[in-house]
């Protein structure tokens, strides 16, 4: 037992006595070894050629009309790495040419498209405003006739 007065301990008196947890022990763990990965890269001497993806992806998106173009476009332009990276430099070569002629076909397909849909727009809105125009002036002889056809056959005046 402790005594204290006025926060201080008594001379004299025991003092307590708190339990002290044993120092920590530290025990050396061994990390398995780290795998190394061979990469194997093939010299063609020439640089890969462009694979004109994102071209297609422009196709894709911007002209809807011509997706299939597009998506022809994609699928040749995912496959020039991968001839490329198995040293089918040929291979490489005429994948990124097919991606770029069917991104160029798609992209003038859909401003064929954009083109022949705006002018035919046009044709059908004239068309039909002509067609207002004749039925209202129709409509309007007709209602002159009508009102000359009542005045002459008028029984009230």
């Amino acid at each position: 037992m402790v005594i204290l007065i006025d926060d201080q301990i008594i001379p004299g008196q025991p003092q307590p006595v708190y339990p002290t947890a044993p120092p920590p022990t530290y025990t050396a763990v061994s990390q398995p070894p780290v795998p190394q990965t061979t990469f194997l890269v093939r010299d063609t001497g020439q640089p890969m050629p462009e694979n004109n993806m994102i071209f297609a992806c422009v196709v894709i998106w911007l002209c809807p009309s011509s997706c299939i173009c597009g998506l022809v476009a994609f699928i040749c332009s995912t496959r020039v790495k991968s001839l490329y990276d198995s040293g089918d430099y040929q291979g490489a070569e005429s994948a990124s040419k097919q991606a770029k002629i069917w991104s160029i076909v798609g992209l003038v397909l859909g401003i064929l498209n954009i083109v022949i849909g705006g002018v035919g727009t046009v044709i059908l809105i004239v068309t039909a405003a002509a067609a207002v125009g004749a039925s209202a002036g129709l409509v309007e002889g007709l209602t002159d006739e009508l009102t000359e056809n009542l005045n002459e056959y008028s029984w009230w005046g």
